[in-house]
C-alpha cells in the first residue's frame, strides 16, 4: 500500500484526537506523514462550561491545553513540528470565521505540505466553531488547483450517511491514551495539585468518551471535493 500524507484541520485541539485519532495512528503505521492545524487556542473551555475566570484563568487553560495536545500527538507519533497553532479565540468564530488572512494562512500551509487527503470538522456540526472550520476548508479546496481528497468528521453531531467508514479497532488503545493526555477535558480534577478549583464534572462525559472511542471513524466527503 502506498503511503498517504494527510492534514487534519480542527477548531479545537481535542477534535483531532476525537474525530480522526485512529486514522492518524493507521497513517503513521503505514509510513505516511501527518500534520495538524488547530485554529483556536482553547482558552475559553473552563470559563464557558463552568464560569471559571481564575484558578484556572483563560491564560492557564490556554497554556495547559497547548502542553496536553503536544503530549497527545506524541502518543499518536506526530511531532511538535507538525502542529500548527493559529490561536484564534475559542468560541468567537464571529471574529475569524470569514477572516481572509486566516484562510490564506491555512492555504499556505496546505500547499507547502502537499497532503494526499485532508480531514476537517463537519460543516453541519452543532458547534459553530466546528462549522466555521469545515466551511473554511471547503473554501480552501475551491482555491486549489491540485485538490487533495477531503473528508469531514462530526464531534457533537452525527453524519447520517457517511461516505467513508474506517475500522480502527487496532488503533483504539493509542487513541484512548492520546485522549487521556487531554486531562483538562476528560478528568474531574485534572490539575488540583496546581491550584485549579474543583469542577462539578469533567468537560467530556463518560458517555461522550465511550462514543468517541468507538472501533470506527466515519466521514463525509464535502461537495467541494467531489
Amino acid at each position: 500500500m502506498a503511503k498517504r500524507n494527510i492534514g487534519i484541520y480542527v477548531a479545537h485541539d481535542d477534535d483531532a484526537i476525537i474525530g480522526v485519532g485512529g486514522t492518524i495512528v493507521k497513517t503513521r503505521a503505514e509510513g505516511g506523514e501527518v500534520y495538524v492545524i488547530i485554529v483556536t487556542d482553547g482558552a475559553n473551555s473552563h470559563s464557558s462550561v463552568f464560569g471559571f475566570e481564575k484558578h484556572p484563568s483563560k491564560e492557564e487553560v490556554r497554556a495547559k491545553r497547548r502542553e496536553e495536545i503536544q503530549k497527545a500527538m506524541r502518543v499518536l507519533d506526530v511531532s511538535p513540528e507538525s502542529l500548527f497553532f493559529l490561536d484564534r479565540p475559542d468560541g468567537r468564530n464571529d471574529i475569524w470565521g470569514e477572516d481572509e488572512k486566516l484562510l490564506g494562512d491555512i492555504l499556505t500551509i496546505t500547499e507547502r505540505e502537499r497532503p494526499d487527503a485532508v480531514y476537517s470538522n463537519y460543516a453541519f456540526d452543532p458547534h459553530t466553531d466546528h462549522v466555521a472550520v469545515g466551511k473554511m476548508v471547503e473554501r480552501m479546496l475551491g482555491k486549489m488547483s491540485r485538490k487533495p481528497e477531503a473528508f469531514q468528521f462530526a464531534i457533537q453531531g452525527v453524519i447520517e450517511r457517511p461516505n467513508r467508514i474506517t475500522p480502527i479497532a487496532d488503533a483504539v488503545e493509542k487513541k484512548k491514551q492520546a485522549l487521556f493526555e487531554m486531562k483538562s477535558q476528560v478528568l474531574l480534577d485534572p490539575y488540583e495539585d496546581e491550584g485549579w478549583q474543583k469542577q462539578p464534572r469533567p468537560i467530556l462525559s463518560e458517555d461522550e468518551v465511550r462514543r468517541f472511542l468507538s472501533d470506527r471513524e466515519t466521514f463525509r466527503i464535502p461537495k467541494a471535493a467531489e
